[in-house]
């Protein structure tokens, strides 16, 4: 999951998870979450994955701030920050509304996070203000991490979609695969007629 950000200090993949002690991941979900059942558990790990990652796409907006770029740029970048804004909020009231859906676990393996936080660190120095890169090099680049980032993630909500027994949570993340469907195809398409050289 290669999300990052937050006004050229927030970044899109480091800031969802922070290394901490290891372990096996579902033996500490389920330590989180001892009442669930395997099927409920998995999927809750599912959903606290989305949840961490909307929290951190809600804050590529940050991103306008302080960079002077395209209008097609940040455009995407608005839209992405648009969708994780709503989608937090969303979740949140999933967790509230289902006491079978937690959005709190911890399921990442500790290499992933360390990875995470490690990208993170590279990010923040190309987001930097001053020292951090700008124009068509850096756009391409940031636009080529939201679009592996979306992949990732509505693969991840059809994953869940065909888990899901709920009827109403899979009409949810069904809803949720299709819109990160259209934002993976909206950024793709603008990087092909923009920054990819033609063969």
């Amino acid at each position: 999951r290669t999300w990052v950000m937050l006004s050229a200090t927030l970044l899109l993949a480091a800031c969802a998870t922070q290394p901490g002690k290891g372990g096996a991941p579902q033996a500490a979900s389920k330590a989180r979450a001892p009442e669930l059942s395997h099927q409920r558990l998995i999927l809750s790990e599912g959903y606290s994955i989305l949840y961490q990652d909307a929290e951190t796409m809600s804050r590529a907006k940050f991103l306008i701030y302080v960079k002077e770029e395209s209008d097609d740029f940040e455009q995407v970048i608005v839209a992405v920050a648009e969708f994780g804004s709503e989608l937090k909020v969303d979740l949140e009231r999933v967790d509230r509304d289902y006491p079978g859906v937690r959005i709190n676990l911890d399921p990442l393996p500790e290499m992933e996070k360390r990875k995470r936080k490690s990208t993170g660190v590279d990010k923040f120095i190309d987001n930097a203000p001053i020292i951090g890169k700008s124009g068509p090099e850096y756009e391409r680049t940031f636009l080529i991490s939201i679009s592996n980032g979306l992949n990732q993630e509505r693969h991840l909500a059809e994953e869940m979609t065909n888990e899901e027994p709920d009827p109403g949570l899979k009409k949810f993340l069904l809803g949720v695969q299709r819109r990160m469907d259209a934002l993976y195809a909206r950024t793709e398409a603008l990087l092909q007629k923009t920054y990819y050289r033609p063969i």
